[in-house]
């Protein structure tokens, strides 16, 4: 029996802004290619996980976390 792998996963979200805020809902597309054998797929289920990066700026009129 051949083992059954998933290649090629492609993931695209509409609108692929650059930067993404918490609470933010991204729609897109996922693809993928099944080899050796067949699956059937009746849903995928893909969780996003972020990072996020901040600074403190200073400036002579203004103090800020980016």
């Amino acid at each position: 029996m051949d083992k059954i792998q998933l290649k090629d996963l492609d993931i695209s979200l509409v609108d692929n802004k650059r930067n993404y805020i918490s609470g933010d809902t991204v729609y897109g597309t996922v693809s993928f290619t099944v080899t050796g054998g067949q699956m059937e797929v009746s849903w995928v289920r893909i969780s996003l996980m972020c990072q996020a990066k901040t600074s403190w700026v200073e400036n002579p009129d203004l103090r800020h976390h980016r």
